[in-house]
């Protein structure tokens, strides 16, 4: 049920000065408003995001908003043209605007202080721009509810590395002076603290002893991993970083790099399946998976980015698992109590061993 103000019902019994508008917020954060009417308004929807512009757009289209009850899919599509400050050809194929989020609504654009009439809510769907046109399909909150989601029995681990099921900690938080820390058990990273050093060094420390840090920051010991750390009391593990600020500082394409920052301490494979974010550079806030790094600084991604790669872009690289339990979990993390797979599945030549066989 939607509820409209007694100053929009009023308007709605007479002759209306509507708008269409849509809300749009990019995974990376960024928001933009659009409209249908031929002028520029200021608006606050009063979802937490304050006031934002909605641009009139030139040969805005929509197609009719089809809603329905129950469990279809509330779908839209809209057609404009590309426009260099908000929607350029470039980002659309770099996936930039993958998965934007959307709110559309009508508001009477001689007095907005009636509030809006919110009309349909979710996310982008197929995205095409072709000749400085764009065409984008979205779609309602209930499509999410069309996928089939089970938890198929499988060997590997389920868990993407650093979510709820994971529990591993990718981007530990800063050591805070004063503070008390709680031993991390063996296997479980569930519970137990684990800190990055006020300043990079390549290395995290993990709580193997509990207790209330000092009033300043230790010497770490970086000598090697498993080194300790003693911090008034409390005792620090010394592992490689599950994260790390690095600069690109030699390229192949714009899917092969090198970075030589801790260069010299990574290992071979520490990166491989994680991930990166580019934080300077022509591919700010993008992000790609990494296939492989050969321990020497060389990253190579599952796919080259859009945007040309140059060096001293700078950006964030975060551990990578294989989902194996032994190599990844037991080996690499040591959090096998939370491993995602069923690594004990009995195979096919079990299930059809029959008694007195032969051997061979």
């Amino acid at each position: 049920m939607r509820t409209v103000s007694g100053a929009m019902s009023t308007h709605l019994a007479g002759d209306t000065t509507l708008g269409t508008f849509v809300k749009i917020k990019r995974r990376d954060g960024v928001l933009f408003g659009f409209s249908d009417i031929d002028i520029d308004i200021d608006f606050d929807l009063a979802d937490g995001d304050g006031e934002i512009g909605y641009e009139s757009i030139n040969g805005y289209i929509r197609s009719n908003l089809k809603n329905a009850s129950g469990f279809k899919v509330d779908n839209l599509e809209i057609t404009g043209f590309l426009d260099a400050n908000s929607m350029t050809q470039n980002d659309m194929r770099s996936g930039l605007w993958d998965l934007s989020e959307y709110k559309f609504f009508l508001l009477n654009y001689d007095d907005t202080s009636m509030g809006a009439i919110k009309l349909s809510s979710g996310r982008f769907g197929k995205i095409s721009a072709k000749d400085d046109i764009f065409t984008v399909e979205l779609f309602g909150l209930m499509n999410r509810y069309t996928n089939t989601v089970v938890k198929p029995m499988v060997l590997n681990c389920l868990h993407d590395f650093g979510d709820d099921g994971c529990k591993m900690k990718d981007d530990p938080s800063d050591w805070v002076a004063s503070t008390p820390y709680i031993e991390r058990p063996t296997s479980d990273e569930g519970t137990g603290d684990v800190v990055a050093p006020l300043t990079q060094n390549f290395y995290n420390f993990v709580c193997v002893n509990s207790g209330t840090s000092d009033t300043f920051e230790p010497i770490w010991d970086i000598s090697a991993v498993g080194a300790l750390t003693n911090d008034n009391g409390v005792t620090w593990e010394t592992v490689f970083a599950r994260s790390a600020l690095l600069t690109v500082t030699s390229k192949t394409d714009n899917g092969t790099f090198t970075s030589t920052d801790g260069s010299s301490v990574f290992i071979l494979d520490h990166f491989s399946l994680g991930r990166i974010t580019w934080l300077t550079g022509n591919n700010i806030g993008l992000k790609e998976e990494i296939i492989s790094y050969d321990g020497a600084g060389e990253f190579i991604l599952f796919e080259p980015m859009f945007f040309s790669v140059e060096i001293g872009d700078t950006f964030d690289a975060f551990v990578g698992c294989d989902k194996h339990i032994l190599t990844g979990c037991r080996d690499k993390f040591d959090n096998v109590f939370n491993y995602g797979g069923f690594p004990f599945i009995p195979g096919n030549d079990l299930l059809f061993r029959t008694p007195n066989a032969p051997p061979g």
